[in-house]
């Protein structure tokens, strides 16, 4: 299957994020799987990339905006797309699978994005939030308040895993991929 990361392009400091890109990355090369990123060598997008490069695929898509970062990235596909929101049209239709980790602006945009298109039937593809740390906590929290304030509909809940670890991230897109 292919998996698309949604996390951050900027190098972090904080050793259980670099560990969470590392495991994720680990498991997609083990697994077989094929990664579809954001296309930055660099950060924990990178770390994904370094242990995936050589056993499955990688599918690169970046913004023309942020077109700097593919250059000399050594990916089977790298497309640089006109816009943000066609980009993530275009790993969407890439991916089977969206895995979000920590990251930054552009990965809450991409979480959001991807829950309110699953919502309205642009895609069927499964979403894992890794939310190690309770890095995600205060935007679950906020979608909590949405729910309970009836801003939105609960049912919302049907079209996202929120994982507590790694491991149970990994755990649910093995469960995933051997459907």
């Amino acid at each position: 299957m292919k998996i698309f990361v949604g996390c951050s392009s900027r190098d972090v400091g904080n050793a259980d994020y670099n560990h969470v890109a590392d495991r994720v990355g680990e498991w997609i090369a083990t697994s077989g799987h094929d990664l579809v990123f954001g296309g930055c060598g660099k950060g924990l997008m990178g770390r994904i990339f370094s242990k995936v490069k050589g056993h499955g695929k990688i599918y690169a898509t970046q913004a023309k905006v942020y077109q700097d970062e593919v250059i000399g990235l050594d990916a089977d596909s790298i497309e640089v797309i006109d816009t943000i929101n066609q980009r993530k049209n275009r790993y969407t239709e890439l991916a089977d699978v969206l895995v979000f980790i920590p990251g930054g602006i552009g990965t809450l945009d991409e979480l959001i994005s991807g829950i309110e298109t699953r919502r309205s039937g642009e895609h069927e593809n499964p979403i894992v939030i890794v939310n190690e740390g309770n890095f995600f906590g205060a935007l679950l929290e906020q979608l909590e308040k949405i729910y309970d304030e009836e801003l939105a509909s609960e049912s919302v809940k049907k079209y996202y895993y929120v994982a507590k670890t790694v491991d149970e991230a990994i755990e649910k897109l093995a469960e995933i991929c051997n459907k």
